[in-house]
């Protein structure tokens, strides 16, 4: 008898988990949100003669995009989920590296690979959090 008291009361627990992670998350999007509207407003002038600017970006969207795609179809600890998030990580690390090196501005891009990574470190556990639903 105490076994299934024992898997509700773990069940319940992991239901307020989840409900504490989802508050987190929407309010640290709303904060990317704001992030994301002064970057672009800072980088459209730059960006317009230079497009290859908002390629970080638009792998961040695609990150979370895919995260909350596959948060629905993934189960705890569905570590074989996390890859794609991994991935994009990888390739905006590549691609801010690439706009230092030959980008204009060389200031300016070090400036916005340094603002984009700090927040993307937080960005890539929440997707990572959504995805494997294992979270603070």
């Amino acid at each position: 008898m105490s076994e299934p008291s024992s898997l509700e009361s773990h069940r319940a627990s992991a239901l307020q988990r989840l409900r504490r992670m989802r508050r987190k998350a929407w309010l640290y999007l709303g904060v990317m949100a704001v992030w994301l509207g002064l970057m672009l407003v800072w980088l459209v002038p730059i960006g317009i003669q230079y497009p290859a600017m908002a390629a970080p970006l638009l792998v961040s969207v695609a990150a979370l995009v895919c995260a909350l795609a596959l948060f629905p179809f993934t189960d705890y600890r569905a570590q074989w989920a996390i890859y794609p998030v991994l991935v994009a990580l990888l390739a905006v690390i590549v691609m801010h590296g690439f706009l230092v090196m030959r980008g204009p501005f060389r200031l300016a891009m070090v400036f916005y690979a340094v603002t984009h990574l700090l927040l993307w470190i937080p960005f890539g556990f929440l997707c990572v959090f959504l995805i494997t639903k294992e979270g603070p």
